[in-house]
């Protein structure tokens, strides 16, 4: 079984419906288990289109505050944008 399949089966699945809202524990779900799958290099072709981190963008980013942890905010809007790219290139 290939590696990006496999992870893609591993994530969550029923949190990444397109178009549907999502509370803020699902959001942190998704934006937490993208990243993980970004880190460990599991974003390919094969998985890309069942991401939908992209859709759910500006959620995330009006739940990220930069008044008491700026630079660590930073970093991590900075890594969203940069899994985003990634998902998007393999599409």
């Amino acid at each position: 079984m290939d590696t990006n399949h496999a992870m893609a089966i591993n994530l969550d699945t029923d949190v990444l419906i397109d178009n549907q809202p999502m509370n803020d524990e699902e959001l942190t779900k998704l934006h937490e288990s993208t990243l993980q799958m970004f880190r460990s290099n599991k974003i390919g072709p094969k998985n890309a289109f069942d991401i939908v981190l992209i859709d759910y963008l500006p959620a995330i980013f009006e739940g990220t505050s930069f008044e008491d942890d700026h630079m660590n905010n930073f970093q991590s809007v900075g890594t969203t944008l940069e899994t985003s790219g990634n998902i998007n290139h393999h599409k």
